[in-house]
């Protein structure tokens, strides 16, 4: 699987013991299975099939299975808020936010929270342990600067692709055949990520303004104007660099 942070597919997939081609089942089965599918998210489930309006619009019309869900793929996609299912990703951030907010309310929250010894979902520690101990497996998913993992994508722009982690660090894995049309989304982000990039070093507010307009989401300049001009008052001790 590979594409940008949030925002990829699922490229090829083969069965462990006979190594052939798994994708025919999979289109097969991916319609019921995720047309009933509860999310849970910290003991918070939705109801069945969730956040999968744009994740079935991408299946559907590309035909490779996305890997997140409408929270995250209707950033990247001007045409998301039309078939997103609004509903449950409103739940998902209600639920995230009353987690964020409460869990300070009484120990047995704040000890969930906090418990170092749950099984968790961010894969820092098992790669930092791969690395020091030098275990040479592949991860499914690492975010790296490309070398040709993504053919399509210009080098040095970050994409989500597996690697390998070893006492060497994180070397990616160049994904084989990846989908132009696909490919065609992801790079309607990289002009909004380069353009970020020079606002910051070029310290110049004016560029920051062309990455937000250049974004397929942004509508309506006087309302990405307002924004900026709001973050950078609010964050002032920190982007007051932006000129």
């Amino acid at each position: 699987a590979g594409g940008l942070n949030h925002f990829s597919i699922l490229v090829d997939a083969k069965f462990k013991d006979t190594g052939k081609d798994a994708y025919p089942e999979i289109r097969k089965k991916v319609p019921d299975y995720f047309k009933n599918y509860v999310n849970n998210h910290d003991g918070n489930e939705s109801k069945p099939g969730a956040e999968r309006g744009v994740f079935f619009e991408l299946f559907n019309r590309y035909n490779y299975l996305p890997i997140t869900t409408d929270s995250h793929l209707g950033e990247y996609l001007q045409w998301a808020y039309s078939v997103a299912d609004h509903e449950g990703i409103l739940e998902f951030y209600n639920n995230y936010k009353k987690k964020c907010l409460t869990f300070y309310d009484s120990e047995d929250k704040y000890d969930v929270f906090f418990d170092s010894d749950r099984e968790m979902n961010e894969r820092i520690i098992p790669i930092l342990e791969g690395i020091i101990t030098d275990l040479n497996y592949e991860e499914s998913a690492v975010n790296i600067p490309n070398q040709g993992f993504i053919e399509y994508l210009p080098d040095g722009i970050v994409v989500e692709v597996p690697g390998i982690v070893n006492k060497n660090g994180v070397s990616g894995l160049k994904i084989e055949n990846y989908p132009k049309g696909f490919a065609s989304l992801l790079l309607n982000q990289v002009s909004v990520i380069e353009l970020t990039t020079e606002a910051i070093l070029n310290q110049s507010k004016n560029i920051a303004l062309q990455a937000l307009l250049s974004d397929p989401v942004v509508d309506n300049v006087g309302d990405a104007e307002n924004m900026l001009n709001t973050i950078l008052s609010l964050q002032s001790p920190y982007l007051d660099y932006l000129q």
